[in-house]
């Protein structure tokens, strides 16, 4: 593993957010939320996750290592992303073109697949673990946000 590697010191290009619940609400939940769509769209499979990982990073774990082979495919060489739009992609370089009927089913399939992974997400976050802090459980602000309970709970 090359040196610093797991180690990062992250530099801002602007300054800290005077209004730190507007920069939260109107910036960075947003910006997580379409990464976590974009991600379904590119690679929607269970086990996608793990082409985020080195191989290296999954040693020692058989089961881990056994579905990161059936992600990457038989070849074990460069994992082939399985998504509605990586698909669309690998399709309309190797026609040259998506057809008109064909873009209507991508365009179906994006959606579909968004709403998937929102529901998913939606469900994991209404249910992550609530910390304890002062002996109460405290619920998280994902699961506030997502429940729509952040300003009862303020």
């Amino acid at each position: 593993r090359p040196e610093g590697v797991g180690q990062a010191r992250v530099v801002k290009a602007r300054d800290p957010p005077h209004n730190v619940a507007k920069h939260t609400l109107e910036v960075d939940i947003p910006t997580l939320l379409y990464g976590i769509v974009m991600d379904a769209w590119v690679n929607n499979q269970p086990d996608g996750y793990l082409l985020k990982y080195g191989p290296a990073d999954l040693a020692g774990n058989p089961k881990v290592q056994d579905a990161y082979a059936s992600v990457i495919g038989g070849d074990g060489g460069t994992a082939t992303a399985k998504g509605t739009f990586s698909s669309a992609v690998k399709e309309a370089r190797t026609t040259g073109n998506l057809a008109a009927e064909r873009i209507v089913q991508f365009c179906e399939d994006l959606w579909a697949d968004a709403l998937t992974r929102m529901q998913d997400v939606y469900w994991q976050w209404i249910n992550l673990p609530a910390p304890k802090l002062h002996g109460k459980h405290q619920p998280t602000f994902a699961t506030l946000w997502a429940a729509g309970r952040v300003c009862e709970h303020a």
